[in-house]
Parts: structure tokens; C-alpha cells; sequence
């Protein structure tokens, strides 16, 4: 709220999607969901892991759904959408 000089959260959020950050809690959704896809890609190739693998799986597929990212989406098409998440709550206010 220092950087852009307001504390109305809804200007501060305009500010952040104009200048093309995200908000804490779609980018902790973008480190998770790609810091999961890696995971479940080792997973696969080790199947000692199977507990963790189906608990990172699960919460993989919840992340892809609330953005609605397809298993071939690359880590820029996925940051797209989340951005795209992002942007249609900000312009809600």
C-alpha cells in the first residue's frame, strides 16, 4: 500500500493488475501449482511415493480447476490464466 500510495484496497489491487503483479494469493496459487506439477512429474517416476504423489495429485487438480488449466498448459499459459483469475475479481470492484 506504501508503493502505490493508497490504502483502498480496490485502487491497490487496480494498481497491481495494471502494473502487472499479482496479488499474494494468486501468486502463492501460481508457485504451488507449478511447484506441484514437478512433483507429480518425479512422483510418476518414482512410485515409492504413492502416498504423497495421490495427496499432490488432489491438490493439483483443485488448483487446475478453480483456473481452469489443462494438463498440456505450459508454465506461461498457466500464468496467463491466473492473471486472467486475477484481473476478473479486480474488475468486479
Amino acid at each position: 500500500m506504501k508503493i502505490f500510495g493508497s490504502f483502498d484496497c480496490k485502487i491497490v489491487a487496480q494498481c497491481q493488475w495494471y502494473s502487472h503483479c499479482l496479488d499474494f494469493s494468486h501468486l502463492l496459487d501460481l508457485h504451488r501449482l507449478n511447484y506441484l506439477r514437478r512433483i507429480c512429474n518425479i512422483c510418476q517416476l518414482d512410485h515409492e511415493n504413492i502416498c504423497n504423489f495421490s495427496n499432490s495429485f488432489f491438490e493439483k487438480s483443485k488448483l487446475m480447476d478453480k483456473y481452469g488449466i489443462l494438463e498440456q498448459d505450459n508454465t506461461l499459459m498457466i500464468k496467463h490464466k491466473i492473471s486472467e483469475h486475477f484481473g476478473n475479481i479486480v474488475m468486479l470492484y
